[in-house]
């Protein structure tokens, strides 16, 4: 091999290189403007929806003229699986109306709702919270086993696995409903909790 032949070898490498450079380049410039477009368009987008509907979630709070209405639209957040608005809800519940017979249930439905949207961590916080405010409640019991059960990972993942299907949510709604209404000594077709 002559000087000519290697020099045209060094070139044609150095030509390879600088290529596969300047792809490299052209991917991770196409790479970075997607990922601003992603924060420039769709972000706001989601951020706007989120605030529209934390938005009317306050609406509802400040035009709720009794505990009806609070629960009524938590009951509503439940069923479009917007369960840390439903918890926003219950939590005003119990703040603002402490002695009322549904806000053991309200209590309890917060637990639900966080385990439901597999927050298990504030979930069992909650459940302590129902039994150390309401330790002779039937619902103690059920609050215990939620406890011991959140620790199972077999159970979290069967848990998981109901709230990632639409179609066991009617059985999620109707057990929140039968266990706000037990807890307040209701029998009725419609719970508020």
């Amino acid at each position: 091999m002559d000087s000519y032949e290697h020099i045209k070898i060094l070139n044609n490498n150095k030509v390879n290189v600088m290529r596969k450079k300047r792809r490299y380049i052209i991917v991770m410039a196409t790479c970075i403007l997607c990922f601003f477009g992603i924060i420039y368009f769709i972000v706001p987008k989601i951020l706007f929806y989120t605030q529209m509907y934390d938005n009317r979630i306050n609406v509802a709070i400040k035009n709720a003229t009794d505990i009806h209405d609070l629960l009524e639209e938590a009951i509503h957040c439940i069923e479009k699986r917007q369960y840390y608005s439903a918890i926003k809800l219950y939590q005003k519940v119990v703040q603002d109306y402490p002695y009322h017979k549904k806000t053991e249930g309200a209590q309890h439905a917060i637990g639900s709702c966080y385990e439901w949207a597999g927050n298990y961590k504030k979930a069992k916080e909650a459940y302590n919270i129902f039994m150390k405010k309401y330790p002779d409640s039937k619902l103690a019991e059920i609050c215990r086993q939620h406890v011991v059960e959140l620790d199972n990972p077999i159970y979290r993942k069967v848990n998981d696995a109901m709230v990632d299907k639409p179609e066991q949510l009617d059985k999620i709604i109707k057990k929140c409903q039968k266990i706000v209404n037990n807890s307040s000594g209701q029998k009725k077709n419609r719970c508020y909790a």
